[in-house]
């Protein structure tokens, strides 16, 4: 206790704090409360939320600031209004919630049963209000008598976006437009990424938050995905399908966007299954062909406002208000705008479902240091960030950001971590005898394994090899497989049947590293008791890669392949193997079936909690068996 500051017990809700927890509240608070950003690595188990948390409120209370804490999943979202419901019986002031998007908030019809854009979403529902064709938003201004009944029975308590919804959808008001109502006087909102990435959404969200950024802390959890987030969310794309539904709605509506838009078909028509790299001016070329420079960008604003009439129209019939030709044009006027930046780059490729021309952005970097220098102070978290300095810089935070790694909150004893000699995936050594031998090893790991285990493959090329090898021949235990283009319930359905194994003598959960399973869900106690990386998950050599790695290469000079390229798979690798280990409580056997993480440059980029602990096993039928049985015999459950 001698190590926590006064101010984070305050506001800490449990009986004891944990050294870790220890540890990591006496870093974040005298970093943040000095205005400095932190980087902390800390393990699954921690309790990282309640100690970010009980670090930060104290500043934000005394110097009025908001807490923007954001996360990548919905239960992640919730678990810090939970933390903060467990904080009323020491500060009952605290006002605390969550929000979704505009879309998962909204109780129309019309909106919530469609797939649409987040610019579409807030046109379609400005619209909706104009006409007067949404009673939620309506009965708000004509009942507001009701608005504040439901404000006093949410401001109770901290609440979730779930239980604002619920709540407002019986009363029959608007969730989203009633908590735009409180969002300035909220201490702490939790929000997925995108409301902060998300350029556009940001700017929507921060004019009714009204404060400025140096007012705001911004919480990152799971910051290991910041720099694919922030690509993801400055980079664009349309598939060959849009475009072919824009041209069937300009038919008869508008002879010159029809024009531009068979244009731009046959361009992509012309794609190769290998992506082309198209140069910003040639791209601008293509596009014009037919019309002057000068007009090209007022046929593509003209193609706007059509949608825009087409979006209004459908709202009217009542159909989904969407327009593929206001998708198509929106995405062109960005392309002609940005074609002679250095920071995209633009891409033509054909895939399973057809061509794609993409906006790729590849300043991330500054993009997201522009963002971080304007904020008060950053607190970046996950349990994958070593090493510790390549992350900040790959991320664009501010130079005297704070670094720290936090111990494991398990003994060293609950996990044991091999790699085996003798196997990789690496493609000059890829055959099907290697796949044989690693499915004989993933069968001594599953046979002696009590419960359930995961196996994770570095690509889908792999997964394959080793069904080919047979593994499900090999395996005793029932196997469930992750395919591509999975659904969401599908995949749901799935992982309910594998966790029900564990109580059954176990099953075994066969997925990709960086895929749906490997990230973001966890599989506590019995549900994973081993863990199986198959291969490096490096990246294939495709242009996209290129241009990620000379673009790393030219703001830190000789650290392209390895911030984009190596970097990024070390850490899919090492989020894989931390589904096996949730808690401060479980215990897991974590195998790495590549012998090339047992070399120096690779280990020394998997985080220390396994680093530390990576014991080497050699090329011998049964030696690893050996080391699995020891394990569980040692560490009964």
């Amino acid at each position: 206790m001698k190590l926590v500051p006064k101010q984070p017990l305050e506001y800490f809700p449990y009986p004891r704090v944990r050294s870790g927890q220890a540890e990591l509240i006496k870093t974040i608070y005298n970093a943040v409360s000095k205005g400095y950003s932190v980087v902390v690595e800390g393990a699954n188990g921690l309790g990282k939320t309640i100690a970010v948390l009980s670090s930060l409120l104290p500043i934000a209370v005394e110097d009025q600031r908001t807490i923007i804490y954001a996360c990548r999943t919905h239960s992640q979202l919730d678990r810090v209004v939970e933390e903060l419901k467990a904080m009323r019986e020491k500060r009952r002031n605290i006002i605390g919630f969550s929000l979704r998007s505009r879309r998962e908030m909204c109780l129309h019809s019309l909106i919530r049963e469609h797939d649409l854009l987040s610019d579409e979403v807030s046109e379609a529902c400005a619209n909706l209000r104009k006409m007067g064709l949404c009673k939620f938003y309506s009965k708000m201004f004509e009942q507001p008598e009701v608005s504040e009944d439901v404000l006093g029975e949410l401001l109770g308590s901290p609440f979730t976006a779930t239980e604002a919804v619920e709540t407002c959808a019986k009363r029959g008001i608007c969730p989203y437009e009633l908590l735009r109502l409180i969002v300035s006087q909220a201490t702490v909102i939790s929000v997925s990424y995108l409301y902060f990435f998300n350029p556009f959404i940001r700017s929507a969200f921060l004019r009714v938050l009204g404060k400025p950024l140096d007012k705001l802390i911004l919480v990152l959890d799971e910051a290991h995905n910041v720099p694919d987030t922030v690509a993801e969310c400055y980079s664009d794309s349309i598939s060959v399908d849009s475009v072919k539904r824009a041209i069937s709605e300009a038919q008869g509506r508008s002879k010159e966007v029809e024009r531009l838009l068979v244009e731009v078909l046959a361009f992509m028509d012309r794609a190769s299954p290998e992506e082309a790299v198209i140069d910003g001016a040639e791209l601008i070329r293509i596009l014009g062909r037919g019309v002057s420079g000068s007009d090209l960008l007022t046929i593509l604003y003209e193609a706007l406002d059509l949608g825009r009439e087409i979006r209004n129209e459908k709202i009217v019939r009542g159909e989904a208000p969407r327009s593929y030709v206001y998708r198509v044009a929106r995405f062109l006027i960005e392309c002609v705008r940005e074609a002679s930046s250095e920071e995209y780059a633009f891409l033509l490729t054909r895939g399973n479902e057809g061509a794609c021309l993409e906006k790729m952005a590849l300043a991330t970097v500054e993009a997201a240091r522009e963002l971080f220098q304007a904020l008060y102070a950053v607190v970046c978290t996950s349990g994958t960030l070593e090493p510790i300095p390549a992350f900040v810089e790959m991320a664009g935070l501010p130079e005297k950001t704070v670094c720290h790694a936090v111990p494991p909150p398990y003994s060293s004893e609950n996990l044991a971590a091999f790699v085996c000699r003798g196997v990789t995936t690496s493609l000059e050594k890829r055959s099907m005898w290697m796949f044989r031998k690693i499915v004989r090893r993933i069968g001594e790991v599953v046979r002696y394994t009590p419960t359930n285990v995961g196996v994770f493959a570095s690509s889908y090329e792999v997964l394959e090899g080793l069904l080919e090898a047979g593994l499900g021949e090999e395996l005793e235990k029932p196997i469930f497989v992750e395919k591509k283009g999975v659904s969401f319930a599908e995949c749901e359905k799935m992982l309910a049947e594998f966790r029900s194994c564990a109580e059954r003598g176990g099953g075994v959960l066969v997925g990709v590293q960086g895929g749906k399973l490997s990230e973001g869900t966890d599989f506590p106690g019995k549900e994973m008791e081993s863990v199986v990386i198959v291969g490096v998950p490096y990246a294939q050599p495709t242009k996209r890669v290129k241009l990620r790695v000379e673009y790393y290469d030219r703001l830190y000079p000789g650290k392209g392949v390895e911030y984009g390229y190596i970097i990024p798979a070390m850490r899919k690798a090492a989020q894989s193997a931390g589904r096996a280990l949730r808690g401060a409580e479980d215990r897991a056997v974590m195998v790495f079936m590549d012998y090339r993480f047992s070399t120096p440059y690779c280990r020394r980029l998997l985080p220390s909690w396994i680093r530390e602990n990576l014991v080497v096993v050699e090329d011998e039928d049964g030696a690893l068996a050996e080391k699995v049985i020891h394990f569980f015999r040692e560490k009964p459950r």
